[in-house]
């Protein structure tokens, strides 16, 4: 049996309207409505399948669930442990390794995993597959929810001791009864995650009022009476290590007061590479990795970089598409777009991250300290990444989620700031989808001639291809 072309679409139509009804958020509603306009080809959603890893476990894939990339097995088991509240107890500290081999030998660790990468207890409410073994759903929104009690699943053999010193006994979920209910030395529920689970900072990193220090004058840099280079085509690594060749670092006006033009558009990613290669130059784990991994993560990570940052400009200028560091702005209005946009990614932008942004009044100390953050907020590591490389970085991703939990206009509230987090975390996660469908605006552009695409370019954006 053969299906027409029409009948196909009717079904992937008829699909995406079944899961915005059944399963999605309002944001991931609006995420899939735009995303419906423009279905990627066959290949390139093939392609985008097979390479995209959990990001608890580590093992393959199949799309997203709950805000990240996970499993089935991650998939089902957060969903089950929040459905039923239940809380786990690790009788080594919270330290316990979760990969595909051994996911299953903690599950405290488990769940700790699946809340710090990004999984939000929220969209488990419209999930109605566990509703018929379930009386009634919890209630996830509100914090004054039923105490947790231990469930008999729980792995551990426990032994009653005291309350945990470092409990944080002010918040709601925690009580004197919670507390000497759950007698282990690590506990992981869903509210507490941000606060419980942060592993202590690396000495060698800055602190977060110096690294906010450094960032703000690298963002104010600007190249006082230096010729404009000539335009040539280089290599990523050559760029990235020669940024003097790209562009001159003038003065960031994220504005969005006019129309931006098609040299516009690309003197704007110019600017942006390099203040990424300024950014990336100042941070110390960064530059104790070898030449190979550097490279690695600098190609894996400048698409998320510069999303994060054109997005929070459009957050703050309030401009009607995506606003550039140049004072101008790409529309959303196909009509007077100077780079054809065939995926609506500017439209998309705008929904799922720019009004979040503004909804949530981001500041200007969480763009900065976000510009790291993005860096090191996707996981699992790119492939090809050493033992000894992927360790520092995950410990330098702990490192500046602490720090933008510091930088919270909340940080005096551990339960607000870390909602604050979650929030952002969630907003991250809509950048994931940007990242693919910029690189086929470029590669269709490419092919129909609208602009010259250089090396530069393409490997910057292209992350349908192995990074080499």
């Amino acid at each position: 049996m053969y299906l027409t072309g029409e009948c196909i679409h009717l079904l992937l139509h008829k699909i995406f309207e079944y899961f915005e009804s059944q399963i999605m958020g309002p944001r991931a509603k609006t995420t899939m409505r735009l995303m419906s306009k423009e279905m990627p080809s066959q290949s390139l959603v093939a392609n985008h399948k097979a390479s995209i890893f959990c990001a608890v476990c580590g093992d393959t894939a199949l799309g997203k669930h709950y805000g990240v990339n996970a499993c089935n097995g991650c998939k089902g088991f957060f969903r089950r442990s929040i459905w039923k509240n239940r809380t786990y107890a690790c009788r080594y500290q919270g330290k316990c390794g979760v990969a595909k081999e051994q996911r299953n030998a903690c599950r405290a660790c488990r769940l700790t995993t699946c809340l710090r990468v990004g999984m939000n207890p929220r969209a488990v409410q419209g999930d109605t597959s566990d509703s018929a073994s379930t009386s009634s759903s919890p209630n996830m929104v509100s914090y004054d929810s039923k105490i947790y009690t231990k469930e008999a699943e729980c792995q551990t053999e426990l032994s009653t001791i005291s309350s945990h010193p470092t409990s944080p006994t002010n918040l709601p979920f925690a009580s004197s009864a919670s507390a000497s209910a759950s007698p282990c030395s690590s506990i992981s529920t869903v509210h507490s995650h941000c606060v419980a689970t942060t592993l202590p900072p690396n000495p060698s990193l800055p602190k977060y009022d110096h690294l906010l220090m450094t960032l703000t004058r690298i963002f104010e840099r600007c190249d006082e009476n230096s010729p404009e280079p000539q335009p040539n085509t280089y290599c990523f690594e050559y760029a990235f290590y020669n940024p003097h060749c790209i562009c001159n670092r003038t003065k960031l006006t994220p504005t969005g007061q006019r129309v931006a033009t098609l040299p516009e558009v690309l003197q704007d990613f110019r600017r942006i590479f390099v203040l990424f290669t300024d950014v990336l130059s100042i941070l110390p784990e960064f530059s104790r990795l070898d030449a190979s991994d550097r490279m690695v993560l600098a190609k894996s990570r400048f698409s998320f970089f510069y999303w994060w940052l054109t997005c929070c400009w459009t957050a703050k200028a309030g401009c009607p598409g995506v606003c550039y560091a140049n004072g101008s702005y790409h529309p959303i209005d196909k009509q007077l777009q100077a780079f054809p946009d065939v995926k609506g990614v500017t439209e998309l932008s705008v929904e799922t991250v720019s009004k979040p942004l503004a909804n949530i009044h981001i500041t200007d100390a969480e763009i900065l300290i976000g510009s790291v953050f993005a860096i090191f907020y996707e996981f699992p590591l790119p492939p090809r990444m050493s033992y000894a490389s992927s360790h520092m970085l995950s410990e330098a991703r702990d490192h500046y989620t602490q720090c933008m939990i510091t930088v919270s206009p909340y940080a005096h509230s551990e339960v607000k700031s870390a909602s604050r987090l979650a929030e952002i975390s969630l907003i991250f996660s809509s950048i994931t989808n940007l990242k693919y469908l910029t690189s086929d605006n470029i590669e269709l552009s490419d092919v129909l001639h609208v602009m010259e695409v250089d090396q530069l370019f393409s490997d910057a954006f292209d992350v349908h291809r192995p990074i080499d």
